[in-house]
């Protein structure tokens, strides 16, 4: 978690943040340089493990339990968005190269209950790694993914009212970002 939650963050920030750029480089030098970048990140963060983790609480049963339905709830929020994208989506792909991956604005499923399922379902995934790992600089990691993820959220939204203007505007008023509409 300590690397891996930095690490995407990182990655979805450098891919809607300068998407432009990445268009303009193309896919071939595009990914490659994103895993330089988070190469270095990796490196940095596991050479300061010891002191970014802190104090070790030690196994709590009742946060195991709460960890384990959180995580069945993660799991099948998981499913409900792997339904309705592509794994070139998941990667990124139609944003770094919207025409040799074409995609429709994905409004069905899941996501005709929240705009940023994947992000909710990330931002579960690591309160119930939190809640199982139960260590001081792990919470503090997790804090610190909820406004990292609604940053990251603004930067892809921005991309995608330029990418499908009104259609995207009109879903966004109709849809809530990250809190399921029931």
């Amino acid at each position: 978690m300590l690397m891996a939650v930095p690490m995407a963050v990182c990655y979805w920030v450098m891919v809607h943040s300068l998407i432009s750029f990445w268009r303009r480089l193309g896919l071939t030098f595009a990914y490659p340089l994103m895993v330089l970048v988070l190469f270095a990140l990796i490196v940095a963060i596991f050479s300061s493990r010891a002191r970014l983790l802190g104090e070790d609480y030690g196994p709590n049963q009742f946060l195991i339990l709460l960890a384990g339905l959180l995580i069945l709830t993660d799991v099948w929020l998981f499913i409900l968005v792997k339904r309705q994208i592509s794994p070139a989506t998941f990667i990124g792909l139609p944003e770094l190269d919207p025409q040799g991956y074409p995609a429709k604005l994905i409004t069905g499923g899941i996501y005709t209950r929240m705009r940023h399922p994947r992000y909710t379902q990330v931002m579960l995934m690591i309160f119930s790694c939190s809640l199982l790992v139960n260590c001081l600089g792990i919470y503090f990691l997790c804090l610190a993914s909820i406004p990292s993820f609604c940053f990251v959220a603004w930067l892809e939204e921005r991309e995608l009212i330029r990418r499908f203007g009104r259609e995207y505007l009109e879903y966004r008023k109709r849809v809530p970002m990250f809190i399921p509409k029931l």
